[in-house]
């Protein structure tokens, strides 16, 4: 059995589940983020500064590496995705 733990659900143009979703998973009801987020009493976020994290960067070129290393993992992400519906 193949193991799909990783691999994004896409939905085809018809908004159908792939093939290799569970019944038991394509059975569950849907539930939008907002009512997940209300039941785990997450707050609505009022401004960016509320993610800042004090020192969590030791200096401003250790969050440009980061950045850049993240602007590069989603550029290769895309690209494996259009070769991938470019072959399908």
């Amino acid at each position: 059995m193949i193991d799909h733990k990783d691999t994004p659900v896409e939905f085809d143009d018809e908004g159908r589940w792939p093939a290799w979703v569970p019944q038991w998973i394509r059975d569950l009801p849907h539930v939008s983020a907002d009512a997940q987020a209300r039941r785990q009493g997450v707050e609505p976020l009022t401004s960016a500064a509320d993610l800042a994290v004090p020192g969590f960067f030791e200096s401003d070129e250790e969050m440009e590496e980061l950045i850049a290393d993240l602007y590069e993992s989603r550029a290769r992400e895309l690209h494996c995705l259009q070769h991938h519906r470019e072959i399908a």
